[in-house]
C-alpha cells in the first residue's frame, strides 16, 4: 500500500507543493479524515505529508481541521445509518441500536459511559467473630488488581 516512490524522488516547487497540499487536504476530507488514504489517492508518500506538517504550522492546522471535518462527516453518516439504516442497491441494513449506543457514548460520555461496578463480599471468621470485606471493582479491576475497601465487622451480640 502507499505511493510507489520514496521521499527523495519527490521534488516540488513552492506552487506545486501548495497544489499538492490542497489536493491532500481535500482527499483527507473525502476519506473521512484518513491521511493514508488521502496520500494514496493523490500519490504522495505519507512521510512527505508528515514532514510538511512538521515544517509548516499552517499546514499542520489545516490537516487537523481537514481530519476533524472528515471525522464529523463520518459521524454524520453513522448517525444516519444508526437511525435510518442503509440502502445500497439491493443491500439494506436496518437501523442499528449498537451504532446508536456508540454514537451516544461518544457525544455524551458523561451520560452514557460504562458505569458498571460489582461488589464482592468475603466472609471471614471463627465461631462468634464474623467480619465482612467489601470490595468495589470496576470492570478493569475485575481483570487485574483489586482495590480493597474497608473491613467491616458484624455487630457483636451482647
Amino acid at each position: 500500500m502507499g505511493a510507489p516512490y520514496t521521499l527523495q524522488e519527490m521534488h516540488y516547487s513552492s506552487s506545486e507543493r501548495a497544489e499538492v497540499q490542497r489536493l491532500v487536504l481535500d482527499k483527507i476530507i473525502e476519506n473521512y479524515g484518513m491521511v493514508i488514504r488521502a496520500c494514496d489517492a493523490v500519490g504522495v508518500p505519507r512521510r512527505t505529508i508528515y514532514e510538511w506538517r512538521d515544517e509548516d504550522p499552517d499546514f499542520e492546522r489545516e490537516v487537523i481541521a481537514a481530519r476533524r471535518i472528515g471525522a464529523e462527516m463520518l459521524e454524520n453518516e453513522g448517525m444516519k445509518r444508526a437511525v435510518q439504516g442503509y440502502k445500497d442497491g439491493n443491500h439494506y441494513s436496518p437501523p442499528s441500536d449498537l451504532l446508536t449506543m456508540f454514537l451516544l457514548k461518544g457525544i455524551f460520555p458523561e451520560r452514557y459511559r460504562d458505569n458498571y461496578q460489582s461488589v464482592r463480599i468475603g466472609i471471614q471468621g471463627n465461631n462468634n467473630n464474623v467480619s465482612f470485606n467489601f470490595v468495589r471493582e470496576t470492570p478493569f479491576q475485575l481483570a487485574g488488581d483489586v482495590i480493597e475497601g474497608q473491613l467491616l465487622e458484624a455487630p457483636k451480640e451482647e
